[in-house]
């Protein structure tokens, strides 16, 4: 599209003064809508490795982890089984605790660096921040669960509400698909929506130091041109910060995006400006 690579030359920027606005409006739109699709297919590519690893661990090891746990039940919140207090840890990783009795959370969670510990009509979560040096619990209740978590030879039966799911790999795989189908979509819709809000407002605040580099130059350019040269300087750091993200995997600081779209809504006005 017109733009997408002139907007790199300072001189292309005398032509935008013939514009209309509505076309660099909706040159933008359709710049953020190819932004969004480039980088939502870089992360879609990036994940799918990590997929395919979840997936292949679910079916080497979902069934014998299921199978360390007992029967949970729970009637509003209320645990009916076990009888005895769990507890299952892996290493310095995670603890999970399901304590039916009165011990003191507290006491039970002190002991590890991260845990999920369920008690009577409660679940607390610990986890470790900062290098183990900070820790948090969240408390979440489990007043309005009914449910009972029952492990079986294919897996886990989950009764809810009267109804029983069976979990088994191939359905946890077969969920993890429909994830993965769904992600490039939705991180389309989302760095579309990013990327609408973030040029916009980039536009009508870096505005500001177009007025200041008109005074400057004594460039007599309207608000209206300095905002069309505006979208088209935001072409060149867009494509640079991307090209980082796609290539290197590295996300530019913003103070070097500010500074690309600086110089070149200067250079831009001052081409702008001796027409």
């Amino acid at each position: 599209m017109f733009g997408l690579i002139e907007s790199f030359n300072p001189k292309f920027f005398k032509s935008l003064l013939a514009k209309r606005m509505g076309r660099c409006i909706g040159f933008l739109f359709v710049f953020i809508i190819l932004l969004s699709i480039i980088l939502s297919l870089k992360i879609t590519i990036l994940l799918i490795p990590p997929f395919s690893q979840a997936k292949d661990w679910i079916n080497e090891n979902m069934v014998s982890l299921v199978a360390q746990f007992p029967v949970l039940e729970l009637n509003d919140g209320k645990i009916i089984q076990p009888k005895k207090t769990f507890s299952k840890t892996y290493g310095d990783i995670l603890a999970i605790i399901i304590e039916p009795g009165n011990k003191n959370v507290l006491d039970l969670m002190d002991k590890y660096s991260n845990a999920i510990v369920i008690t009577q009509q409660e679940c607390f979560m610990k986890t470790n921040k900062n290098n183990g040096t900070v820790s948090e619990i969240k408390q979440y209740s489990l007043e309005s669960v009914t449910a009972k978590f029952i492990p079986v030879k294919s897996g886990m039966d989950v009764i809810w509400d009267k109804t029983t799911y069976h979990c088994t790999p191939a359905l946890v795989n077969q969920w993890l698909n429909l994830i993965s189908i769904a992600m490039f979509p939705f991180f389309c819709l989302f760095f579309f929506f990013v990327y609408l809000f973030t040029k916009f407002f980039q536009l009508f605040t870096f505005s500001l130091a177009g007025m200041f580099f008109c005074s400057i130059q004594k460039a007599k350019i309207g608000y209206g041109n300095l905002l069309k040269i505006g979208i088209y300087a935001l072409v060149p750091p867009s494509w640079i910060t991307l090209l980082l993200i796609v290539v290197f995997n590295w996300f530019a600081p913003w103070w070097l995006y500010s500074i690309i779209y600086l110089i070149y809504l200067y250079f831009g006005i001052r081409e702008a400006a001796t027409t």
